[in-house]
């Protein structure tokens, strides 16, 4: 699951809800970046944690990114960094 934006309302709040009702987990993110910060896990689960918030400066915006296993899926958020733009790639695999 990845935002562009570090609105609460729109990443852990989504996030949260999801893990709560919709059977699934969240796993940590393994990737090197220079200008993140964990997600916000007061008040909600504590695997939040494990998402990444990308934070702006001057060669990119900020954006929100959580990697989310549900029902033998596994969903894979993967950031390819390209100068000032970011894309991401969702790939679903079968296990």
């Amino acid at each position: 699951y990845s935002t562009c934006t570090l609105n609460l309302k729109e990443n852990e709040e989504i996030v949260n809800y999801a893990i709560k009702n919709l059977n699934v987990k969240v796993e940590e993110i393994n990737i090197e970046l220079k200008d993140k910060a964990k997600g916000i896990s007061k008040g909600y689960d504590s695997s939040l944690k494990n998402t990444i918030r990308v934070l702006p400066n001057k060669y990119q915006e900020g954006f929100y990114v959580a990697k989310i296993i549900k029902n033998n899926k596994k969903t894979y958020c993967i950031l390819f960094l390209f100068g000032l733009y970011v894309v991401c790639k969702l790939i679903f695999l079968k296990e």
